[in-house]
């Protein structure tokens, strides 16, 4: 009732500088339309809004609000890329929380806690979650802690801890129970219905669910609605009343479509799939789990968590200005480096002169331990060939791994979905086939033609010899960070020329592979590599915050294949360096003259 006024109000003339009027009434029109369910709408006029208020400096507090119901208009409509912006940029705006702001922050953590956990990035959502929780308590804040009791309780319930869950869950309803927060009360007791029933209590499941059912009538939460309706489908799935089931579920469907909610149907297909199946309806039972399958790998895939990923480095690293700290760090270690090298310089110097007094009286001995060190060095080049040999056939091994992961996660999974429908067309009463069914056979099939022609196409890194090494690392690291959850910050100083193709390929290849590493034995959660060019020198370096190495530099070589890169490094006429600290980290240095490497043979 209230939108029309607002609507009426924006239509009066104003005088140029009421900014601060005209982004309230544009904020408040996009509020009621959030209300509403109309996150479209919504949106519309609290960017409106926006534009007004980022031009008012005086009035943060109005801004603050448009990027708090931005970011959950947002994150409603499951454009999870979007919303992440808004919540950072929130938190970004106020830095250190006090009395008048705390609540903005309290809400970004926690919605950005709930977007990891439907990426499963579980542990970053408790991180988000004690934030919340520690902001809550030191500010008196019931509601909101009632909140994110119920909201741990899904984190701990993701790891597989539901003793802690249920726990959590119980602390949350008690809470809101009795403040009498009711759309606290609804959460939980779907949260606790959802529990109980996969502990195989559906019985009391339902009562939970009946009474968050009844809650939901009285909240405008339409995303929790929906939820309350799918875990009701869930539970008369599991009783075996699979009328009510459906009619839940369809239920559901038919309001997340509706509301334009598309992030929130794909539990719902799941669980239809199974009802249809238990009713012998396996045509739309196969049909519901196909639409499960694209929308769950779009979910927890690739650009919407990839995008939040990138925007929380971006935010953290406009906090705590890292590049400089980094770009600091790579100086004083070029100094040290140099410290060092005189110091080796002055060495040598005072041996040499020490050796010049010396060599008139050792004259014979010394041709007896030419002779030596020249069965020594033959020796140790037999040796440096067998590492050699060692690396390529460890490398080799590593990419035929590669390759079984690459070919069981996409083709195998086609061709097992091609299996499946194939044996439902198998088994159809009248045993007759539709141009349709073969239709469906020969796309499955083009799927699978196009997932083999992409495996191939990963055998060899093209993005090397195209855009060069810089640009090749830093896609190796961003798909690093995608796939792995280890969060891979890439740099580069000074300009970073072109080499010959095989040079810059065995550059790659070694990086590759000291990443490979960290993944393998480092147990870090952060990476940093960073390639700098600056007076004929090229320095590539890897460090990370893993567990270090707790045994000697000659057995880490032999162990994680660094003897190779070692002997690669040495063939490049470079040096490696690694500096290590037990609990704290890992640090591998290459350094290359730029003016040998074109004229150097590399061993791949």
């Amino acid at each position: 009732q209230s939108i029309p006024y607002f609507l009426q109000l924006l239509h009066v003339p104003l005088p140029k500088d009421s900014l601060h009027i005209k982004s309230v009434l544009l904020y408040n029109t996009g509020l009621c339309y959030a209300r509403m369910g109309l996150y479209d709408k919504s949106i519309s006029y609290l960017k409106q809004a926006f534009s007004y208020s980022v031009k008012n400096s005086d009035r943060k507090d109005v801004l603050l609000r448009i990027y708090n119901e931005l970011g959950l208009a947002y994150q409603y409509k499951g454009q999870y890329e979007q919303a992440a912006f808004y919540h950072y940029m929130l938190l970004r705006s106020i830095g250190q929380p006090d009395e008048k702001n705390y609540q903005y922050v309290i809400d970004a953590s926690n919605r950005l806690a709930v977007m990891q956990l439907n990426f499963n990035l579980t542990d970053r959502a408790v991180h988000y979650f004690n934030r919340a929780e520690i902001l809550a308590q030191q500010f008196e804040d019931t509601s909101m802690l009632a909140q994110i009791l119920v909201n741990k309780g899904v984190a701990y319930n993701d790891l597989g801890k539901t003793h802690l869950a249920e726990l959590y869950y119980r602390r949350g309803y008690s809470l809101a129970q009795r403040k009498a927060y009711k759309e606290v009360m609804h959460t939980a007791a779907r949260n606790l219905a959802n529990l109980l029933v996969k502990q195989d209590k559906p019985e009391e499941a339902l009562g939970y669910a009946q009474n968050a059912f009844s809650l939901s009538a009285a909240t405008e939460d339409y995303d929790g609605q929906i939820n309350t309706r799918h875990t009701l489908g869930y539970i008369y799935y599991k009783l075996k009343q699979y009328k009510k089931a459906e009619s839940y579920l369809t239920e559901a469907q038919n309001m997340t479509y509706k509301m334009g909610l598309t992030g929130n149907t794909s539990n719902a297909h799941e669980v239809l799939a199974h009802v249809y199946a238990a009713q012998g309806r396996y045509r739309e039972a196969f049909e519901q789990e196909q639409i499960f399958a694209r929308m769950n790998d779009s979910l927890r895939g690739t650009a919407n968590a990839a995008a939040v990923n990138a925007l929380e480095v971006k935010y953290n690293v406009a906090q705590k200005d890292k590049g400089l700290l980094q770009q600091q760090l790579f100086i004083t270690h070029q100094k040290n480096r140099l410290k060092t090298n005189q110091l080796w310089l002055a060495g040598v110097s005072l041996l040499t002169v020490s050796l010049l007094f010396l060599l008139t009286g050792i004259y014979r001995r010394n041709r007896h331990k030419q002779k030596l060190q020249a069965s020594l060095l033959h020796n140790m080049r037999q040796e440096q060939e067998l590492n050699r040999l060692r690396s390529q056939v460890e490398g080799e091994e590593q990419e035929r791994k590669r390759m079984a992961r690459e070919l069981h996660d996409g083709i195998s999974s086609q061709l097992y979905a091609l299996r499946m429908y194939v044996l439902a067309l198998k088994s159809k009463p009248d045993g007759i086939l539709t141009t349709g069914d073969m239709d469906e056979v020969l796309r499955q099939l083009e799927e699978a033609g196009k997932e083999v022609r992409t495996t191939a196409q990963n055998l060899t890194p093209d993005l090397v010899q195209r855009e060069g090494l810089a640009m090749a690392v830093e896609a190796f690291c961003k798909k690093t960070e995608k796939y792995t959850g280890l969060e891979v910050q890439f740099f580069t100083f000074g300009r970073i020329p072109r080499f010959e193709p095989v040079v810059e390929l065995s550059l790659y290849r070694m990086v590759q592979e000291l990443i490979q590493n960290v993944l393998k034995h480092g147990q870090a959660s952060h990476v940093l590599v960073q390639l700098s060019c600056e007076n004929s020198l090229l320095n590539i370096t890897i460090e990370d915050d893993g567990i270090g190495l707790d045994k000697s530099e000659k057995e880490y070589h032999e162990g994680s294949g660094l003897a190779g890169i070692a002997n690669r490094i040495s063939a490049l006429n470079g040096q490696m360096d690694i500096k290590s600290i037990p609990g704290e980290g890992t640090a591998v240095y290459l350094e290359l003259n730029i003016d040998t490497l074109s004229s150097v043979e590399s061993v791949i």
